[in-house]
């Protein structure tokens, strides 16, 4: 015996046969819209179903003649983009400090308050080295920020002048570093900021013009001279103890096609 619903689907493909063929005989142009107590969609469904566009699509939704999503082409290399709204912006670039074994430069590495914590004591021209790998999510063309997480033990407002020399050397042969940051003297830039007043409250001084450098490329190396430099005006009398260094950087949210170059073809 068959069941209801198998007589009813039946009565419903009857249905539908009746009136595509008298539409048919008719000369009317058969669209989905126009059969919605047939086909049991939507009107809405039913005309994105017949839309013949992306245009007329994009209309239906509501979205316009062009899509939400904006977009800019990295002109640079062309071959990459970075997305707004779509997961790309900017990430951190840890980087791998390299202390000197000797030398009058080196900073402390010395006890916060009373506590189990360490972290090196910068006194004024002290230094470090670090070494920045460039990542493959690297938006291609786009520029970077140095910048220095620190702390101070007292409550002094006085100023904390931090210099950054950085050069850039490309991976796989490519070259030396760049002649526009040339390994002899590399390139310098800085930034001078207040302490906040508060003891060990977690500072982050970053540069306020970017990097650039038209070698930046996935799997070269960024390398970065962080010293403390005599301050501009009044200086800031407590001990300054420099957590970490590392690098803002743009990301495209994607990973390289191929571990060598070309990366991305």
């Amino acid at each position: 015996m068959r069941s209801s619903k198998t007589r009813k689907a039946d009565r419903l493909a009857r249905h539908q046969e009746l009136i595509w063929s008298e539409t048919k005989s008719s000369g009317d142009e058969v669209t989905h819209a126009a059969q919605t107590e047939v086909h049991g969609i939507s009107a809405y469904g039913a005309t994105l179903v017949d839309d013949a566009t992306a245009a007329d699509a994009a209309t239906t939704l509501g979205l316009g003649a062009t899509d939400n999503v904006t977009h800019a082409t990295l002109t640079t290399t062309g071959k990459t983009e970075v997305y707004t709204g779509q997961g790309g912006g900017w990430r951190d670039m840890i980087g791998q400090a390299v202390n000197p074994s000797t030398g009058p430069t080196i900073p402390t590495w010395s006890r916060m308050a009373a506590g189990p914590f360490y972290a090196y004591q910068y006194g004024i021209n002290d230094q470090q080295w670090f070494l920045y790998h460039i990542q493959h999510d690297y938006a291609p063309g786009t520029d970077m920020y140095l910048h220095c997480h620190w702390l101070s033990d007292g409550t002094s407002t006085g100023l904390v002048n931090w210099q950054f020399t950085w050069t850039f050397a490309k991976g796989f042969n490519q070259g030396a570093p760049s002649t526009y940051t040339d390994i002899a003297t590399g390139a310098v830039t800085g930034i001078e900021e207040a302490g906040s007043g508060t003891a060990y409250r977690h500072m982050t001084s970053e540069i306020a013009v970017a990097i650039a450098d038209t070698d930046f490329e996935v799997d070269g190396i960024l390398m970065v001279n962080v010293k403390r430099i005599a301050s501009t005006g009044a200086a800031n009398g407590d001990s300054i103890f420099v957590l970490m260094s590392d690098v803002h950087y743009q990301s495209n949210t994607f990973n390289t096609k191929n571990r060598q170059p070309d990366f991305y073809t």
